[in-house]
């Protein structure tokens, strides 16, 4: 029978923005009898291959009768990453009075891929519509197609506090405050009988200052 040989296994990457690749290549035959045996393939060279592992069958032929037959693989690997679309800017918000936070919505991101079968989760960040606290938060999304390969797209959302505070002063319209020594009197501090609201962290100032000498 005729000496047929096979190409070593082809791995080639898929073609850009394809989900195959067309792949070229030969098998060689040698015969004692036959001068050019003939060489047939399960798939012909050439001919576009899907993402994966297959074997093509190779059958050389003498012509009288004797043929041999060889195999190889060809793997099409999908290196190319989803493709994220739309990923929203960062955003800047003011915060509401009176809950400090600020409910924030926006258009989700979209995923293409050269491949079927992309899932997009968002991964960081609280879920499109709910409210967002005082302050940076990233919110990002991740892309994965079928075969593994990833992408990512992230943005911020500012929230500001831009209320002024509100204060409720305990009102005395008398105060009664016993004399010291040489009838001095020292101011009592009074900032824990206020109220105040206020997102932020604050500081109170009492003027005058407490336990002032009148």
């Amino acid at each position: 029978p005729p000496v047929v040989t096979c190409p070593a296994n082809i791995v080639v990457p898929a073609g850009s923005n394809t989900c195959s690749a067309a792949v070229v290549f030969a098998a060689t035959a040698l015969d004692n009898c036959t001068t050019n045996p003939s060489i047939t393939y399960s798939i012909a060279p050439g001919s576009v291959f899907p993402i994966g592992t297959t074997t093509v069958t190779v059958l050389a032929s003498d012509g009288v009768n004797s043929s041999a037959p060889c195999s190889f693989t060809i793997t099409v690997q999908d290196l190319q990453p989803p493709l994220i679309t739309n990923c929203p800017v960062d955003q800047v918000r003011n915060a509401s009075a009176t809950t400090c936070m600020q409910q924030v919505s926006w258009n989700p991101p979209v995923a293409s891929d050269n491949c079927s079968g992309t899932t997009l989760v968002q991964t960081i960040g609280p879920a499109n519509g709910s409210p967002f606290p005082l302050g940076l938060t990233t919110v990002a999304y991740e892309a994965t197609d079928a075969n593994g390969n990833v992408s990512n797209c992230s943005f911020t959302v500012t929230v500001r506090d831009v209320a002024t505070p509100t204060i409720i002063c305990a009102l005395y319209d008398t105060l009664p405050i016993p004399l010291g020594p040489a009838c001095g009197v020292l101011f009592p501090d009074l900032r824990d009988s206020i109220t105040v609201t206020y997102c932020s962290p604050w500081t109170d100032v009492m003027a005058p200052p407490a336990n002032s000498l009148f």
